[in-house]
């Protein structure tokens, strides 16, 4: 009856078509164990097979499609097959105790790994080359943030590719607002030196983010995108404040 009970998760997961999740199901259950019932070896077997079945007919039907995340999915597509096979890899060979050796058909992804991350990578790239251009041209700095977005999504593929590295600042730079602090005196007195240099400083930094960089003092290399008018009506000394 419990024999029965626990392969009747994993036999509904493959009726439904959740052949992952009833691979994970049934290698947890036969790892690690001498003696293996023939239902589950079973299972495992059709699981398996029905999951590489599919997959190779998802990557021919992706393939055929002209998509800008193209390589993107198959890329993905791929990793699962690999975990899959990882998965199963590890209890080979896979006997069961009355002696019914199970088969598994693995597929040889390295190659296709390989072009699927090289063309990601390459989409990657030339999107954020268009967005980059846009924004250079129309200061849309919202075009240069998706840009480096794009240029991300190179880094677990690829650490070193191109000039990545020059166009992520390139985005940055073209992507970030920049503010300009501007103190007006109005108090119909006259600040000393050291009261003006403490009020620049106060806590600018404390505001920048990755998008949005503060300055007290013009630089001649800035082109500023908002000015903050900080008028002073009115101050107040004494011994105690």
């Amino acid at each position: 009856f419990l024999l029965v009970t626990s392969c009747a998760s994993p036999r509904k997961m493959i009726d439904r078509g959740r052949y992952d999740e009833a691979i994970s199901a049934l290698v947890s259950k036969l790892a690690g164990k001498k003696k293996r019932d023939r239902d589950r070896v079973v299972l495992l077997e059709t699981a398996f097979r029905k999951a590489q079945e599919r997959d190779l007919n998802k990557e021919a039907s992706i393939r055929k499609e002209d998509g800008e995340d193209k390589w993107e999915r198959l890329l993905a597509l791929y990793r699962g097959i690999e975990h899959r096979q990882d998965l199963v890899e590890g209890l080979l060979p896979l006997v069961a105790t009355d002696g019914y050796q199970a088969s598994f058909r693995f597929i040889h992804t390295g190659e296709i790994v390989k072009e699927s991350r090289k063309k990601s990578a390459e989409h990657y790239y030339q999107a954020a080359q268009l967005l980059l251009r846009e924004s250079e041209s129309t200061s849309d700095k919202t075009a240069a943030r998706k840009a480096l977005d794009f240029l991300n999504k190179i880094d677990p593929l690829f650490s070193d590719f191109r000039d990545k590295e020059v166009l992520k600042r390139q985005a940055h730079r073209l992507g970030t607002d920049h503010y300009l602090l501007r103190i007006s005196n109005k108090t119909e007195h006259i600040l000393p030196f050291r009261v003006e240099e403490e009020l620049h400083r106060f806590g600018l930094d404390e505001l920048n983010s990755a998008w949005s960089s503060f300055d007290a003092r013009p630089d001649p290399g800035v082109e500023y995108d908002y000015w903050i008018q900080l008028d002073f009506l009115q101050m107040e000394f004494s011994p105690e404040r």
